[in-house]
């Protein structure tokens, strides 16, 4: 086990998490900063502030110098990386009319897709982040919750709220199928390959799924954590590779998918569920001052 070093905001609170490429740094999400962290020691490499708007999504891109962050404020924040000791915002580009709500990008980095939460989805060229200009490139997908890419890019598959998986043709961008996995998915994320989907349960739980277009349903995999306490905050990310998967309830997981292994866990001193139960104390004790406590009869 390593320990994120105290007394950043990644230790208070993560609203999203990516690994790069090759699974040895992690970026962390805050409501004021981003952290980018070496995966295998824990250390802190870098840090710098951002808006207060939740990140809905962050992805790597294959140049292993730009790091991609989606957020309810409609646009793409692009972060120049490479010093690996320091994050710097190059560009806010325009993304959607309302809020952010997914984003995926291919395995060779050159596409990205993003859900809106209106129900649209738009691909993009992630080389130039120029949205493709045919009308056609929209899927509405209402309740959209995650997206991600399957067949070398062929294909987009997405998840809805209500525990429905869509696959679509990424050219075409018609629907080729539909199958249900479950409804008590509290935060999930497919595979850069598209093949599997990890989910983080109502329960606490954190499953594999294997998904393919050619079975009627997923097939459940594996279990990697038993059912926890009810999770306030979850959040899953996958190395580009495959290779690695991060999850945070409560702490940092790190695990091998080929071996299904976990080979790190990232102790978070202060999470985001320890504050929420602070804040709730304290609202609690605010309104018992404010209307006062039921006087005893004498």
């Amino acid at each position: 086990m390593c320990v994120l070093q105290r007394g950043t905001s990644a230790t208070n609170e993560v609203d999203y998490l990516t690994l790069s490429n090759d699974g040895r740094r992690l970026a962390t999400a805050s409501r004021s900063s981003l952290q980018l962290w070496d995966a295998q020691t824990g250390k802190l490499l870098a840090s710098a502030p951002r808006g207060k708007e939740r990140v809905t999504g962050m992805v790597f891109l294959s140049d292993h110098r730009t790091l991609v962050t989606s957020s309810w404020r409609q646009n793409f924040e692009v972060w120049d990386v490479s010093t690996g000791t320091n994050i710097a915002l190059v560009a806010s580009i325009p993304a959607h009319g309302n809020e952010v709500m997914s984003l995926a990008v291919t395995p060779d980095g050159k596409t990205l897709a993003s859900g809106c939460k209106d129900g649209t989805i738009k691909v993009w060229a992630a080389d130039v982040f120029v949205e493709r200009p045919d009308a056609e490139d929209r899927i509405q997908d209402a309740g959209i919750k995650q997206s991600g890419f399957a067949e070398q890019g062929r294909l987009l598959v997405t998840l809805t709220g209500s525990g429905s998986l869509n696959f679509w043709d990424t050219r075409t961008l018609a629907k080729l199928d539909n199958q249900a996995v479950r409804s008590d998915i509290l935060t999930s994320a497919f595979s850069p390959d598209g093949t599997q989907l990890a989910a983080v349960l109502t329960n606490g739980a954190v499953q594999l799924w294997t998904v393919s277009l050619k079975r009627q349903t997923p097939m459940h995999v594996k279990e990697l954590l038993p059912p926890l306490p009810r999770p306030l905050e979850s959040r899953l990310t996958w190395s580009a590779d495959g290779t690695h998967l991060a999850t945070f309830v409560g702490d940092v997981y790190v695990w091998n998918t080929a071996t299904e292994r976990l080979i790190n866990r990232l102790s978070i001193s202060l999470t985001f569920a320890r504050r929420t139960r602070a804040r709730l104390i304290s609202k609690r004790l605010r309104c018992q001052t404010a209307f006062g406590r039921p006087h005893k009869s004498h």
